[in-house]
């Protein structure tokens, strides 16, 4: 793939593939998802991160980035409102896995293909209790 080439690093097997099929941005959790390329970040540095910041000792607290947009190696896959964010880790002892934060970072434990088929899930569940979708002759 031509961005991997361009960033110098590997995304997650389920990534591209979802891209590939589903499409780049779009329908999703919270406000949706973000474009592949939306945010100017450098991916080519691995995310420095393998537990939560709140969890880190102040001298190592000291020498992270104090910004979520200065943190290496990760997508934004979708804002949450409220300046929440949504990550995958693309580069990093952590590749692979989703992140939250705002002004700490959290392992969510989840890969991107787990992460968004639980909110597929739960939106296709909130679907199926409106009277209105289940209704309708094109599902």
């Amino acid at each position: 793939m031509a961005f991997e080439s361009a960033n110098r690093i590997g995304l997650p097997n389920d990534y591209p593939r979802f891209l590939a099929m589903v499409g780049n941005g779009g329908a999703g959790p919270f406000y949706g998802l973000a474009r592949l390329n939306a945010y100017g970040r450098d991916l080519s540095r691995p995310f420095p991160l393998t537990t939560a910041t709140d969890a880190l000792a102040d001298e190592k607290l000291e020498r992270l980035p104090e910004c979520c947009d200065e943190y290496p190696g990760i997508l934004e896959l979708c804002h949450q409102g409220c300046a929440i964010y949504s990550y995958l880790v693309v580069n990093g002892t952590a590749h692979g896995t989703i992140w939250d934060a705002r002004e700490d970072f959290y392992p969510t434990e989840l890969t991107f293909g787990v992460w968004y088929r639980r909110w597929l899930e739960r939106a296709l569940r909130v679907l199926d209790n409106e009277g209105w979708f289940r209704d309708c002759a094109w599902v």
